[in-house]
């Protein structure tokens, strides 16, 4: 399993985990948000008490999710973003989880009928979308993994003493 550097060995199996249970759980709810919601006549959908806990499921992945993301920003996103890696592809991640965020307040907590449809459509707009600027941010890490120049350091002479050198 993939590590990432300055994390636990455990991390990405999570992560990944929390995603995937993420995007199962929010497939399975969609009929029926399709049906509550926007009123659309839905074949197939979760019934009753099994509802109940896939949404449960969903609810928990995604706090665990939200700290995982926290944890994300502390070391994996800085770094990135000092050495000016994955940069477009990172910051439409950010702005999507915040999207996500908000729009689950807004299904959670919305009185409005129509800001709270607004809030539905939104958050599965954003979920979706998030899953394809994941697979793209994977795949262009990975593509900068293998290029040594991306990790070389950049020590200077005029800030590098006897037996301390600093990074720029």
């Amino acid at each position: 399993m993939k590590r990432l550097a300055g994390y636990p060995h455990w991390f990405f199996a999570v992560l990944m985990t929390a995603m995937a249970c993420l995007l199962c759980t929010g497939t399975a709810l969609l009929p029926s948000m399709l049906e509550m919601r926007l009123d659309m006549e839905m074949t197939w959908r979760v019934e009753g008490g099994a509802r109940l806990l896939v949404a449960a499921s969903h609810c928990a992945a995604g706090f665990l999710l939200v700290g995982m993301v926290g944890a994300l920003l502390v070391i994996h996103v800085r770094i990135g973003w000092r050495r000016r890696l994955n940069r477009i592809s990172g910051t439409t991640l950010v702005v999507l989880v915040i999207m996500l965020l908000v729009s689950t307040l807004g299904i959670y907590y919305l009185g409005d009928e129509l800001l709270s449809r607004v809030s539905s459509v939104t958050h599965v707009s954003a979920g979706l979308l998030t899953v394809v600027v994941v697979v793209w941010h994977s795949i262009k890490g990975r593509r900068l993994r293998r290029e040594n120049s991306v990790w070389k350091v950049d020590i200077t002479p005029d800030v590098c003493e006897a037996s301390h050198c600093q990074m720029r």
